[in-house]
């Protein structure tokens, strides 16, 4: 509990499946000081700036209890199955897009409930 599995700016090369436990995603909101904007639960994946360019993240994770993960390396995901598969490549990459306008959703409403208290 309180480890980090990515800092803000690590270069993103894997992803991340929750098996068991809580990983906070968090923003930095001011000097040492960072906020959760949302968390992950068993059989949600993050991490998906590594499978877009920059390939950086651009927020913390932080295991909130007990974490277990299953980590898959981006490029070789990337390389080994969406190249040689475009449908396959297509579905998930449609997914993402799916998730990351789902975590802006989330963020938004995580910000507006600190800011209006």
């Amino acid at each position: 509990s309180g480890d980090y599995v990515y800092r803000e700016g690590m270069k993103g090369e894997k992803i991340f499946l929750v098996l068991e436990g809580r990983v906070g995603v968090e923003i930095e909101i001011g000097p040492d000081k960072r906020a959760v904007v949302y968390t992950e639960t068993k059989g949600k994946m993050f991490g998906y700036p590594s499978l877009v360019k920059p390939h950086a993240f651009e927020t913390y994770a932080r295991c909130l209890d007990k974490v277990k993960l299953i980590t898959l390396n981006a490029d070789e995901l990337v390389n080994q199955v969406f190249k040689d598969d475009c449908r396959r490549g297509y579905l998930v990459m449609n997914k993402l897009a799916e998730i990351i306008a789902e975590k802006l959703k989330e963020t938004r409403q995580q910000f507006l409930s600190v800011m209006l208290g």
